[in-house]
């Protein structure tokens, strides 16, 4: 991120190709970016959440019509029908870093290193909660 300020505002409007740009030279750094388009609304909180600090439900919000494909994506695993509310939340339980052996420089290291542990998704549909897991490597 050599050459770009820890902390930008920015505010205007940008295609996919933009975007994809600013995602490929920040490569390794955050995006917070809140998102509208036509009958879709993407907001995030302008700070990322502390380790270990109260969760913040309210983080990331969307808002989209009922009808869109975009719905269809995010339930995939669950048939929601008719709904006022949806509410989808994943906590990620890591157990286990898994270092490469070879890899002497720390930095690199935890890079490198892979996430063993599980992920647990909750879909609430009009208070109705709907709960999996699933085990996780990344």
């Amino acid at each position: 991120m050599v050459g770009f300020p820890a902390h930008r505002f920015v505010k205007g409007e940008a295609d996919s190709n933009a975007l994809a740009e600013l995602y490929s030279r920040l490569r390794g750094g955050v995006l917070l970016l809140n998102l509208s388009g036509d009958g879709v609304g993407l907001k995030v909180k302008k700070k990322l959440p502390k380790p270990g600090s109260k969760r913040n439900e309210k983080f990331c919000t969307a808002k989209m019509e009922q009808n869109g494909k975009i719905v269809d994506e995010i339930c995939f695993d669950v048939d929601i029908g008719k709904f006022k509310e949806i509410e989808v939340s994943h906590t990620y339980t890591i157990k286990e870093l898994i270092i490469p052996e070879d890899c002497k420089n720390f930095s690199l290291a935890r890079a490198l290193a892979k996430r063993k542990g599980s992920v647990r998704r909750s879909v609430s549909v009009d208070g109705c909660v709907h709960e999996t897991e699933k085990g996780l490597l990344v």
